[in-house]
């Protein structure tokens, strides 16, 4: 008895130019995996991510993943198992990043309540200043420092998201806050609040 269903997308029923006993290959596959290993997927997940339901997600795309391949693993189990254990990294990941920017928002929606009107205008001068110099930057730099500073990924995820080598991201990086320092040297700051917004982006 598998722990949960799975539901086929419309993308993987049949169509007239697929074959049948493709289609049934694949189908078999899945259901003997979910039916010998099913449980194990969804505990590993669980322990993973803390949550039924994220668990049930991570499971459901490493389960697609093994229905998108064009050569059944030789050991299904194994390969469905790896993979959950990457789908449900990612997605802790990515649940955690989505609590780090509701956080931030909710800091940043207090602040605006009771923030000096003076200070808020400076703060949003700075911001307006250091994003002329982001723009100003190369498109590749410019990409991955938003996906590093503004998004919090790591190296790896970033050069996964762009499909580059790990060391181009260092790199790139590293010219893309020398090339922000260079451009926010000259700038004044007229208060604290101002100072620290420069400060982040030209350290």
């Amino acid at each position: 008895m598998s722990p949960f269903s799975i539901t086929l997308s419309p993308d993987c029923e049949p169509d007239a130019g697929s074959m049948p006993s493709d289609f049934d290959r694949r189908q078999n596959l899945v259901e003997r995996t979910i039916r010998s290993d099913g449980h194990r997927f969804l505990g590993v997940a669980r322990k993973i991510l803390g949550s039924h339901d994220l668990a049930e997600d991570a499971v459901a795309e490493a389960v697609a993943e093994l229905w998108s391949t064009e050569e059944a693993p030789r050991n299904s189990g194994a390969w469905t198992l790896r993979t959950t254990v990457h789908r449900s990294l990612h997605l802790a990941r990515t649940a955690r990043r989505r609590q780090r920017y509701e956080g931030a928002y909710s800091e940043a929606r207090d602040d605006r309540d009771t923030e000096d009107p003076f200070e808020a205008c400076a703060r949003s001068e700075a911001r307006s200043a250091v994003r002329d110099a982001i723009d100003s930057l190369p498109s590749l730099q410019r990409r991955i420092i938003q996906l590093r500073e503004l998004e919090g990924l790591e190296y790896a995820d970033i050069a996964e998201r762009l499909s580059v080598p790990i060391g181009t991201v260092r790199s790139r990086l590293n010219r893309a806050r020398a090339a922000l320092r260079e451009a926010l040297r000259d700038y004044e700051p007229c208060c604290a609040v101002h100072a620290s917004e420069i400060a982040r982006w030209a350290r």
